[in-house]
């Protein structure tokens, strides 16, 4: 499946270490989802389109990660090897490998957030699409598939790595169990940071059942805020995370993408008329969220330009949309919003 390396989302150059923390996912509504990072000078604060460096110099976002691998609550993993360094960059079998030998530590699992409900449902879209369909030529060569607890894991990676440079989903109100193909996107970006190659395996066969999983979903039906936010995270897995086989079907589903954009700019004109504080934060997390991955798609086809020299460059237009704010999106509480908004508006 991989004939080609190509460039990783974000780039990672730091030597493997431990962290000083890690990312609580406290309960509550949504995932609650508290960021205890050291900070370092190094480290992307979050929704900002600059990190700045120790010399007060400004470098994109896009710029190699300097954050910590691995994470701690991991033990039995093999270092992930360097690109430069890596044998298994060649086509292999889609399957996910057996990782039954990774030993996640007991404290780093002091709650669950996802319900085996949700992991069912998960279960059973690999089972049908890639085990038992016609509808796809590859059927996969196993029936493996990580458990709970490694998607549990691969969520805090999310939370911990992707989501301070791309916010995408609100950490506060997001229910992860509210809609099983958003967790599975969520839990298939969250998987390229574990630092180790037995997780690192999972990655190809990961965005191959997502990209399978959405050509079912959004095939005759109404595109929703979870499956948009699944599409778009999906895109920056297929653009960056393989070789050409999953570029090539990323550029596949342009279409896909403009539907995202034309969807938003048609809800704009219906505002709903929200009561309480509680009501009209949700209402604006929801409005913000269509506008960030509206302009993440059109940053995803100009990044383009500039990574890959066969970059397909698409017609989104983004002009008459309001900006995202970075501000308004990190409030924690409909009161902390509400005070904020009514500065800003």
């Amino acid at each position: 499946m991989i004939d080609q390396p190509v460039p990783s989302f974000p780039m990672i150059d730091a030597p493997p270490r431990r962290l000083s923390a890690v990312t609580s996912l406290s309960p509550g509504s949504g995932l609650g989802v508290s960021p205890q990072l050291s900070m370092s000078s190094g480290r992307t604060i979050p929704g900002d389109l600059y990190a700045t460096s120790s010399n007060g110099a400004r470098r994109p976002c896009t710029a190699k990660s300097k954050q910590l691998f691995p994470p701690p609550g991991l033990q039995g993993y093999t270092q992930l090897p360097t690109i430069s360094q890596d044998s298994g960059l060649q086509a292999h079998p889609l399957s996910f490998p057996d990782l039954s030998h990774i030993i996640l530590e007991d404290e780093a699992y002091r709650e669950s957030f996802m319900t085996e409900l949700t992991y069912s449902k998960i279960c059973d879209a690999f089972t049908k699409t890639c085990l038992e369909s016609s509808m796809f030529h590859q059927p996969y060569a196993s029936a493996d598939f990580p458990s709970l607890k490694l998607l549990e894991y691969f969520v805090k990676l999310f939370f911990e790595h992707f989501d301070p440079i791309v916010p995408l989903v609100h950490p506060h109100t997001t229910d992860l169990n509210g809609n099983w193909v958003l967790a599975l996107a969520i839990c298939v970006i969250g998987s390229q940071y574990s630092a180790t190659a037995d997780i690192h395996a999972c990655v190809v066969p990961f965005h191959e059942f997502l990209r399978r999983t959405l050509v079912t979903q959004l095939e005759g039906s109404e595109l929703s805020l979870p499956l948009a936010q699944a599409l778009v995270l999906s895109q920056v897995g297929l653009l960056y995370s393989g070789g050409s086989q999953l570029q090539k079907a990323a550029y596949e589903r342009m279409g896909s993408l403009q539907r995202v954009i034309t969807s938003y700019q048609y809800r704009q004109g219906f505002s709903g008329h929200d009561e309480g504080d509680e009501d009209k934060w949700r209402g604006w997390i929801e409005d913000e969220t269509w506008r960030r991955l509206c302009y993440f798609i059109w940053l995803l086809d100009r990044m383009g330009r500039y990574f890959f020299d066969d970059h397909q460059t698409g017609a989104f237009n983004v002009a008459d949309l309001t900006l995202p704010h970075d501000g308004l999106w990190s409030q924690v509480t409909s009161s902390d919003w509400i005070q904020l908004h009514r500065r800003v508006d």
